[in-house]
């Protein structure tokens, strides 16, 4: 696709059914209209958002990183409505040929919800687990006890293998999976308010995790919480081509 004017893009968004309310210098449009447009072609949906501060997002030299900036200020603004992540995700993994599931402790499945309010979405999808209770993550998933005991169940390792048990019990291709303190109340000084664990498994692959600690209240932790899944989900979806290129 071509790099979309500022016109173009206007005309993409209102398409999607919302406003780009904001360009802070008349030549952002040139510079990040290709990345913003294919977003927008995505099928983003929201009332509003706003174009990152060209300034600031030329800092940034790397384009993966300059994109992730413009996914950052786009998802920010639509915090109402299916995170533009869960159509990448979907759309990628149809491409692809590959399914997901997930596996969710304190997003109570918003994850999996975000997903699957995607139309056409059950082609990849088709397991999604919400495993609050530790009860419930070792009954479910597999979730070794004494692993929890040691770690506790806002961990890596007890991500890792929410993933990988969410990953064998759908016979998926990758599966992500969360666990973490949401607040008001839970947090200690070793894991303050906010933390979160992420999994991700892949048939084909090793298990990463990453740890997180978002600001805010219950409800910005558990929506920051279903963003960077999304988000990590996606890139690992993607790395598929490099595993191809490769072989």
């Amino acid at each position: 696709m071509a790099t979309c004017s500022k016109e173009r893009i206007r005309a993409l968004a209102r398409a999607h059914g919302f406003e780009l309310c904001r360009f802070t210098r008349p030549h952002i449009a040139g510079r990040h209209g290709e990345a913003l447009g294919r977003w927008v072609d995505a099928g983003m949906h929201g009332t509003m958002a706003y174009m990152a501060d060209p300034e600031r997002m030329a800092r940034r030299r790397d384009p993966a990183s300059m994109l992730e900036g413009l996914r950052t200020v786009i998802c920010l603004g639509m915090r109402h409505t299916p995170p533009a992540y869960a159509l990448a995700d979907a759309e990628a993994a149809k491409a692809r040929g590959l399914t997901v599931a997930t596996a969710e402790s304190c997003t109570g499945g918003m994850i999996a919800a975000a997903i699957t309010d995607i139309a056409g979405s059950s082609s990849v999808f088709g397991t999604g687990i919400v495993a609050y209770a530790n009860t419930a993550k070792a009954r479910l998933l597999g979730v070794d006890v004494g692993l929890i005991a040691r770690d506790g169940a806002v961990s890596g390792s007890v991500a890792a293998a929410m993933a990988e048990g969410a990953l064998r019990l759908a016979d998926a291709d990758r599966a992500v999976a969360v666990t973490g303190i949401a607040g008001p109340e839970g947090g200690s000084a070793e894991k303050p308010v906010g933390t979160v664990w992420f999994g991700l498994a892949r048939r084909d692959g090793a298990t990463v995790t990453e740890r997180h600690v978002f600001p805010g209240d219950r409800a910005s932790v558990r929506r920051a919480t279903v963003e960077a899944a999304l988000s990590m989900l996606l890139a690992s979806i993607e790395t598929e081509d490099e595993g191809r290129d490769n072989r």
